[in-house]
């Protein structure tokens, strides 16, 4: 009869402390959603016109090319370049830019024919030549599968004029299609949301950052002070290295909404999101397999449990009805952030399924780590240049 009543206790001290957390979320949401950085749809004029270059570093890109280009000569700011640097694509990518740039005469199509030094991630070895041949006073990169609102170019320098920031990244809104996209793509970007809050990391002195490779606005002469992409060419993921290398060299480097103004669809479907994600979840925690681990506890513990409250409903009342308060604030909390990235807020009701996914991604994750089975992405494998088994960095090489 002790060790029951032991066990209630315990699990009723848990899911209380569980309940606890959830409600500290919950008032912490209230207050953040009104105050975070927004971009506006209908942004006002920039007091000047600076020329801004964009770069879009594409391999196997022609689902999505077409439009990403059109929505950029949509844009209501006008002073722009654009350079599409094609990476060997397999496809039709260079034949649809090359159709674009002879309708328009602002988009050039760079095609590069060699490899990337093996200590050099090919995207950011793609972005660095494509600046090299760009004239701007700003610099944009952004990918492919990203959708940009007419007004989005004009709200990102619009804000940087206002603010004085040197580099701008954003926090996207969501396109997605099918269960699993709908389901795994916003709890994600909401982690983000979570973990990098934009109004504390935008404050002066601040040394966190957070960044989305979705789009990037650089001035030009930050971009040299950083150290350009070279400064971070071997590093998973780059994005944020590269922010955080602007934290460094005390430029001012913000992170902004930008759920209404750019919209991406980063993977389709669910073997795309697993196997995109699986590159992140690791390098991400400086390929400690520790952190690592601990993501799958907060997936599951934190997240999936509240859940559960209905197989405890007879035996642990108390503790049911504290895990059922934690689930509903997460729902409520996830559907008011779903909105904020534009994604659908029914969306928070698969909360845990994308709970349970998280874990697999990130035991897929320790797995390929274990096994030496590196990084895979866009048909390369990308090693570790460390091979020890905790902490060993955010550096990686081709395999060759």
């Amino acid at each position: 009869m002790t060790g029951i009543i032991l066990r209630e206790w315990a699990l009723f001290i848990i899911t209380f402390f569980l309940a606890l957390y959830w409600a500290i979320k919950f008032f912490q949401m209230l207050w953040r959603l009104p105050r975070d950085p927004r971009l506006s749809t209908s942004p006002p004029d920039p007091p000047f016109s600076p020329p801004v270059s964009i770069v879009i570093a594409v391999r196997d890109e022609e689902r999505n090319i077409a439009d990403c280009i059109r929505s950029f000569q949509a844009q209501t700011y006008r002073n722009w370049e654009m350079v599409v640097v094609d990476d060997r694509s397999r496809d039709r990518t260079a034949q649809i830019v090359r159709e674009l740039a002879g309708e328009d005469p602002r988009i050039r199509l760079l095609q590069n024919t060699e490899n990337p030094p093996p200590d050099w991630s090919a995207q950011v070895w793609a972005n660095g030549k494509g600046v090299r041949e760009s004239r701007g006073e700003w610099l944009v990169f952004t990918d492919a599968d990203t959708r940009h609102h007419p007004g989005h170019l004009q709200a990102t320098l619009g804000y940087c004029l206002a603010n004085r920031a040197a580099v701008l990244s954003v926090i996207p809104g969501q396109i997605c299609r099918g269960f699993w996209e709908n389901t795994l793509q916003p709890f994600i970007f909401w982690l983000f949301w979570d973990y990098y809050p934009p109004r504390s990391v935008n404050r002066a002195g601040c040394r966190r950052a957070g960044a989305s490779g979705t789009f990037f606005l650089v001035r030009r002469d930050a971009y040299d002070t950083i150290g350009g992409w070279a400064a971070v060419h071997n590093t998973i993921p780059d994005d944020l290295a590269f922010m955080e290398r602007a934290k460094e060299k005390g430029l001012a480097a913000h992170l902004v909404i930008a759920g209404q103004t750019l919209r991406v669809r980063m993977y389709h479907g669910w073997r795309e999101s697993f196997e995109g994600w699986s590159r992140y979840m690791l390098s991400g925690a400086d390929n400690n397999i520790a952190i690592a681990l601990l993501e799958v506890l907060y997936a599951l513990a934190f997240n999936l449990l509240p859940f559960c409250f209905p197989f405890l409903a007879f035996r642990f009342p108390a503790s049911s009805i504290l895990l059922a308060l934690s689930a509903a604030l997460i729902v409520l909390i996830r559907r008011q952030v779903n909105r904020l990235l534009g994604a659908a807020p029914a969306g928070a009701f698969s909360h845990p399924a994308a709970a349970a996914a998280l874990a697999a991604i990130a035991l897929n994750a320790v797995f390929r780590r274990l096994a030496g089975r590196g990084v895979r992405w866009k048909g390369r494998i990308y090693l570790e240049v460390s091979r020890s088994l905790f902490w060993t960095g955010k550096e990686y090489r081709v395999k060759e």
